[in-house]
């Protein structure tokens, strides 16, 4: 899983004298004055070749025009947002595509998100139902690729909320590590650095039917169990996994929809069938 707090940016935002940056600077400012993208004359380069941006999409709204443009033939991926009412147009070097065939959507989430003047959630995929979100808005006035989540399953908005002023929060789809299945794992972001965390899951639900693939003994649990009952599970048996305990390294199952078992996770590994597809 790869996560970024907007680190491209920089080649916008910077001014460190190097000639790459300056040539990125100017090939962005120049895309984003002219609303064709046809050919684009590359003054930082020294030979006068010139540059060309197509269109990948765009977005209407109220207050502002939103277009994704690439470089042709470079890894260049541009978001320019045009304000209306200021008649301004404000860029940002953005995560492209992995391939030119590949859609690319723009959702505004700045309402849902209470994020003013404007926040997007950019949507691209990046590998075989493989999916990246990026988020681009103001920060200190500049437009930037402020964070990414990148390897989520599916191309919709994800499901984050305005948790306070300095944070959003909300929940992503990931494969745990015991059955290989898509579980809801919280995640935060902090407004103040864009930071992105994952808190830890101590109990986290998973829902898994089974077959066992060889058999094993796991302690019963229960009111009218004995604290060390020992139950034997044989080769061919249904068994629900019921509950991934992460911090204690313990997974719960049930067997005929009564019999409760814990078992240490390292245990398991193995003896049950898992999620092999994708």
């Amino acid at each position: 899983m790869f996560i970024s707090f907007g680190a491209c940016c920089c080649l916008l935002s910077c001014d460190s004298g190097s000639s790459s940056v300056q040539k990125v600077s100017d090939t962005t400012k120049k895309a984003a004055e002219d609303p064709a993208g046809v050919k684009i004359a590359d003054k930082g380069s020294n030979n006068g070749d010139s540059v060309v941006f197509k269109e990948v999409t765009h977005l209407d709204l109220k207050m502002y025009s939103i277009t994704v443009k690439e470089e042709v033939g470079e890894n260049n991926t541009i978001l320019i947002a045009f304000n209306k009412v200021a008649k301004k147009a404000d860029t940002a070097q953005i995560s492209g595509r992995s391939s030119r065939d590949d859609e690319l959507d723009i959702l505004d989430v700045s309402d849902s998100l209470q994020i003013r003047p404007l926040f997007l959630e950019i949507i691209t995929l990046i590998g075989s139902e493989w999916y990246n979100h990026s988020f681009v808005g103001y920060d200190s006035g500049k437009l930037k690729e402020l964070f990414q989540l990148s390897d989520w399953p599916n191309p919709t908005r994800l499901n984050l909320y305005r948790k306070d002023n300095e944070t959003l929060a909300g929940s992503v789809l990931k494969r745990d590590d015991l059955v290989y299945e898509f579980e809801d794992y919280p995640v935060v972001v902090s407004l103040k650095d864009y930071k992105v965390t994952f808190p830890d899951v101590p109990a986290l639900p998973i829902g898994w039917k089974s077959t066992v693939l060889t058999g094993f003994r796991a302690r019963r649990v229960g009111h009218e169990q004995l604290a060390d009952s020992i139950f034997a599970v044989k080769k061919g048996v249904r068994v629900l996994v019921d509950t991934l305990y992460t911090n204690l390294g313990k997974v719960r199952l049930v067997i005929h929809d009564s019999i409760i078992l814990e078992i240490p996770r390292d245990k398991l590994d193995g003896k049950i069938t898992v999620n092999t597809a994708g």
